[in-house]
């Protein structure tokens, strides 16, 4: 979502900044409001639900989400029938129209089910119930691979949280407990 981003800023609105909070406050203008699916995903995983997104991408959310014999993942999302997307029965991931539609329903199974506690619920949960559970959610938007897990866009940078770890390890640590599988090189980097 951070490259979309990006380039949505750079090729519709002004060339990147090379300020950072000035990218984030105006980039925070133009889109008051984002949820990233892959943050919330990450998120589940921390919270015990790893069973349920075990792989996060987005094709696998929908296929897990998909389910129609769980009643946790209520409610039920069907497409139109006849329509572009059901002509052949094959998923079209990659698609803009099939991802848009994938996200939100991953995004609207995803809350119902932290709604539920991931207990097997029929309960109907309204709108306003289920976006007060995406409530921390908003604007964090997931860096992949990064120190700091994500990007929030109305704080400033000392509100971001860094993943906690047990330990640290040292790269060097690293290449010792791997150079009897053969030659390998670690490497350290800093931002």
């Amino acid at each position: 979502m951070l490259i979309d981003l990006l380039s949505c800023y750079h090729h519709f609105y002004l060339p990147l900044p090379d300020d950072y909070r000035k990218f984030k406050t105006n980039l925070n203008s133009l889109f008051p409001v984002l949820y990233d699916t892959k943050f919330i995903s990450h998120e589940m995983k921390r919270m015990e639900f790893r069973d349920v997104v075990d792989n996060i991408s987005l094709q696998n959310l929908y296929m897990t989400f998909q389910d129609k014999k769980d009643l946790a993942f209520k409610p039920t999302i069907c497409l139109e029938t006849g329509g572009m997307y059901d002509k052949d029965g094959v998923h079209h991931a990659h698609d803009a129209g099939w991802d848009a539609f994938m996200t939100g329903f991953c995004f609207i199974k995803m809350m119902h089910f932290l709604k539920a506690a991931g207990n097997k619920s029929i309960e109907h949960y309204s709108n306003a119930e289920l976006m007060n559970v995406a409530a921390p959610f908003k604007n964090k938007i997931n860096i992949g691979r990064a120190f700091v897990p994500y990007l929030q866009l109305e704080w400033s940078r000392s509100s971001i949280e860094q993943t906690s770890s047990s330990c640290c390890i040292i790269y060097q640590q690293i290449t010792i407990k791997f150079e009897s599988f053969g030659f390998v090189i670690g490497r350290s980097w800093y931002f």
